[in-house]
C-alpha cells in the first residue's frame, strides 16, 4: 500500500540533506565516449536544491536542522557528460544527450549507521539545439537535475 513514509529507514521523519560535493575530475584523460570532462560550476548546488525541492513537493521526509535530523543525505558529484547524439546532413550537432552520476550515503542518525549507499547513480536527459524543440543547455540542466532528485528521492523513500 502506499505510505508517506521512508520503508528504507521504519520511523524515519525528518533528513538533513548536506550540500553535495563537487568532485569531477577534469585531469582524467579523454575517453572514446567524450573528448574531455565538463567542469559545470554550481552544478553541485543545483542537484542539492532540487533534492531537496523533491523531499519538499513529495512530503515523506520533512526537512530539518542536522541537529534535529533522523536521517543525513550525503553526496558527490562524479561525472557530468554532455555526448552529440544526432548530428544533420551537414555534420552539425542537433542533439545532445546529458548525463549526471552522483555517489550518495544515507545515514540513520539515531543508530549511527549506514542504511543505503549507492554508487555511480545516474540521470540523462536529452535536448535539442535546432528547431522548435530547442533549449539551452542550461535549460536541460534543470531538466536533468530535477530527474536525478526524483529518481534518488525515491530510492530513498521506497525499497526495490
Amino acid at each position: 500500500g502506499y505510505t508517506n513514509k521512508s520503508i528504507i529507514a521504519p520511523g524515519a521523519n525528518t533528513i538533513f540533506v548536506r550540500t553535495f560535493a563537487n568532485k569531477i575530475d577534469i585531469t582524467i584523460e579523454p575517453s572514446t565516449r567524450q573528448k574531455y570532462n565538463v567542469y559545470k560550476p554550481f552544478l553541485e548546488t543545483k542537484v542539492t536544491s532540487a533534492i531537496i525541492d523533491r523531499f519538499l513537493y513529495d512530503a515523506n521526509l520533512k526537512l530539518t536542522d542536522e541537529n534535529a535530523a533522523d536521517l543525513l543525505l550525503e553526496g558527490e558529484l562524479i561525472n557530468y557528460l554532455r555526448q552529440p547524439l544526432k548530428y544533420s546532413d551537414a555534420k552539425d550537432i542537433e542533439e545532445y544527450r546529458l548525463n549526471i552520476t552522483v555517489n550518495f550515503t544515507l545515514k540513520d542518525l539515531r543508530t549511527d549507521k549506514i542504511i543505503l549507499q549507492q554508487k555511480n547513480f545516474t540521470a540523462d536527459t536529452t535536448y535539442f539545439v535546432t528547431g522548435k524543440s530547442a533549449k539551452t543547455e542550461e535549460a536541460a540542466i534543470d531538466v536533468l537535475v530535477e530527474d536525478l532528485a526524483r529518481r534518488l528521492a525515491s530510492r530513498i523513500t521506497h525499497q526495490w
